[in-house]
């Protein structure tokens, strides 16, 4: 266990600690949890990266910065709740966090980077609040205990492989705020039963985008009076169309009522 001081004393100076440096505690397999004070505002790039025995993190509020890929492969880190302040979830900062099964992204964040949740394939739920407008490449690939995801209306982009190899996957909404899919951000999903698609017309979309799916063993939820509209359309035409009426922010507990019965 490590206790980082507030402060420190060289001689007859004494200094302020308000930040934990580029690969500070890298490789450092025998830490098992750190005590972060109140006096740190930012955490360097690869801080902790590779602390496997790392279990236990509680990142203070004061935090407004953290690098990218800082907790890769902390395999044993179970949770983490992200502090307000803090606007982007940085690439690969929690690649291969394979225990980790809760995280807690504030309202500040704006973006989830690149491979932000990489292999996280513990992770069984994930709450995007209504300020991020973009996801990055493969931010939730592998994340093979993930069964179900509502992006809020906030959301314009999901890059490529996003949500690829979420092999648990059964249900995703998406909403209308959305006007950039990347390809194949839904790759390998192999469990997907449901989409709830919300925009009133049906973007053009590329094959690649929905490309490994199953499209007719598929519900697509859509808009009331759209359903003719994407019969006609090129790649949703291939989905099994239901209507629907729901709102952009569709609560976990409405796509539970809206999902088929079984």
């Amino acid at each position: 266990a490590v206790t980082i001081p507030a402060q420190v004393t060289n001689g007859a100076n004494t200094y302020n600690v308000t930040g934990i440096g580029n690969n500070a505690f890298q490789n450092s397999s025998g830490l098992t949890s750190v005590t972060i004070p109140n006096s740190v505002t930012s955490i360097g790039v690869y801080a902790f990266t590779n602390c496997t025995n790392l279990t236990s993190l509680a990142i203070p509020s004061s935090v407004t910065s953290i690098g990218q890929n800082t907790f890769n492969s902390c395999t044993g880190l179970t949770s983490v709740s992200i502090p307000n302040g803090i606007t982007s979830i940085e690439q690969g900062s929690f690649y291969n966090c394979s225990s980790l099964t809760s995280v807690t992204i504030p309202g500040s964040v704006t973006s989830i980077g690149g491979s932000a949740f990489y292999q996280c394939s513990r992770l069984t739920s994930v709450t995007i609040p209504n300020s991020v407008t973009s996801i990055g490449n493969s931010a939730f690939s592998g994340c093979s205990g993930l069964t179900s995801v509502t992006l809020p209306g906030s959301v314009t982009s999901i890059a490529s492989y996003a949500f690829s190899s979420c092999t648990s996957l059964t249900s995703i909404s998406i909403p209308s705020s959305v006007t950039s899919m990347g390809d194949y951000f839904l790759y390998d999903c192999t469990a997907l039963q449901s989409v709830f698609a919300n925009w009133t017309s049906p973007p053009a979309i590329n094959t690649s985008v929905l490309f490994h799916l199953f499209l007719s063993s598929v519900c697509l939820y859509v808009p009331a009076g759209t359903t003719a509209a994407y019969s006609g359309a090129a790649v949703w035409s291939g989905f099994n169309i239901k209507s629907q009426t729901f709102s952009d922010e569709v609560s976990t507990i409405q796509l539970l009522l809206l999902l088929p019965y079984k």
